[in-house]
């Protein structure tokens, strides 16, 4: 896979605070994991 993720963002009262692309991944990877099993994501 490509793993090519979106630049995501935060901005709050304190500005904007840009998530690092290691965390972007890690958050991709349980989103998908937790899909394999449940791919219409019912509860």
């Amino acid at each position: 896979s490509r793993r090519i993720w979106p630049t995501v963002a935060t901005v709050g009262a304190d500005g904007a605070h840009f998530v690092a692309p290691d965390e972007v991944a890690a958050i991709v990877e349980t989103v998908v994991q937790g899909r394999v099993g449940n791919p219409g994501g019912a509860p």
